[in-house]
Order: C-alpha cells, then structure tokens, then sequence
C-alpha cells in the first residue's frame, strides 16, 4: 500500500514483479526437471565409456545426455519470453518498467506543480518522445538484464547436470541440484527486480526535470 515515503507503492510494484518472474523461473525448472527424469543415463560419455567389440567396432558403455544448454535455455526464454534478439511487444515484464517510470513522472511532475504555474498534464507527458524514449531505454535494458539470467541459468543448470553424471550422483541428487540451482536463479531474478524498478522510478523523475529545463 502507498505510505509516506513510498507514495506510489513500488514495494507492491516490487512484489507483483517478483511473483511473476518467480513463477516463470519455478515452471521453467519443472519442464527441464520433466526432461531429466526421462533420461536414462548415469554418465556422460567420454573416451574411457568406449570400447572395442568382438567385431572391432566402438561401443558405447551408457548413454549420451538428451538434453543440451540450448535446450534449458529454450525452456527458460519461452518463459521469461526472452528467445527473440529484440524485446518483443508487449513483452510481460514491460508493465512493471512502465508502471514504475509513470509512477516517477507523475511524482515528480505533482512536486513541480506545487512550485509552478500550469505545469504540464500528467495525460500530455505520457505521449511526449522524451518520456517514451526515456521509459524505452528502461525497457530495453530490463530486456537484456532477463536474457543474460536466461543463458546463464541454463549454463548453470546443464552444469549441474553433465556434473553430477561425471561424478556418479544419483537421479535424485541431480534433481535436488538442479531445484536449488533454479532457487539460485530466483534470487537473482529478485535483485534485477528490486533494482531496476527502484532504478526505473528515479530515472524517470530526473528525466521528467529535464523535460522542463529544455
């Protein structure tokens, strides 16, 4: 709820955010864990997992992994919808930029009008270029923020993967490897969120004094 000094609720904001990339990043681990638990293997195959037949021919002694880095990361981008190389319109976490960034604007605008005569409308700021391209460029980043917690979970999670087939783990210790991985993933995911909301309502308050001083 709105307080004295957090008057347009961002810790909800906050909240909300956190949720919803929590939710995203928790089904992402259940379809990578669906994956695992169809995989037969109890190792990853290395020069020592081959040998020569009666025939002459290599054998394999177990079973390559079914499922790759690109795999995961498709899992989690498909989530975070994060696949595409440009932030794709009306991509989830933009309400969350946007609301932040408005909130700021609308802040910032209502303390300029108590000082100032006929300050701008709060409705006319929404369709100036330099608010747009200002709440763009929050955007944007917040994108490439989510995308590198894509390629580097799913580099993390293969890891742990391909890691604990090399050292004998058992299926159910893998498992719990790659769950606290994804709780890894969380809690990064929280401090991109906290952060750049928080980041995006000050930039835009600065952005809106700007506005006036051009």
């Amino acid at each position: 709820m709105p307080s004295k000094k957090d008057p347009t609720n961002q810790a909800g904001n906050r909240q909300r955010a956190n949720r919803d990339n929590n939710k995203r990043l928790k089904l992402s681990a259940v379809e990578v864990l669906a994956i695992f638990g169809a995989i037969e293997p109890e190792r990853v195959i290395k020069e020592k997992d081959l040998a020569l037949n009666a025939h002459g021919d290599f054998v394999v002694w177990g079973t390559p992994i079914t499922i790759t880095q690109a795999d995961i990361q498709a899992i989690i981008d498909a989530n975070l919808e994060t696949a595409s190389r440009d932030m794709p319109f009306n991509w989830y976490f933009s309400e969350y930029d946007e609301q932040a960034y408005r909130s700021g604007a609308f802040q910032e605008n209502a303390n300029i009008g108590a000082i100032i005569d006929n300050p701008i409308p709060d409705n006319n700021l929404l369709f100036m270029q330099s608010y747009q391209e200002g709440l763009a460029v929050i955007q944007a980043n917040d994108y490439r923020l989510l995308q590198n917690l894509s390629r580097t979970t799913s580099i993390q999670v293969f890891g742990v993967i391909q890691n604990g087939m090399e050292e004998g783990l058992n299926r159910a210790e893998i498992r719990n490897d790659i769950i606290r991985r994804f709780e890894v993933s969380q809690s990064s995911s929280q401090r991109i969120v906290n952060t750049e909301i928080n980041k995006a309502y000050n930039v835009a308050r600065t952005d809106l004094n700007d506005i006036y001083t051009d």
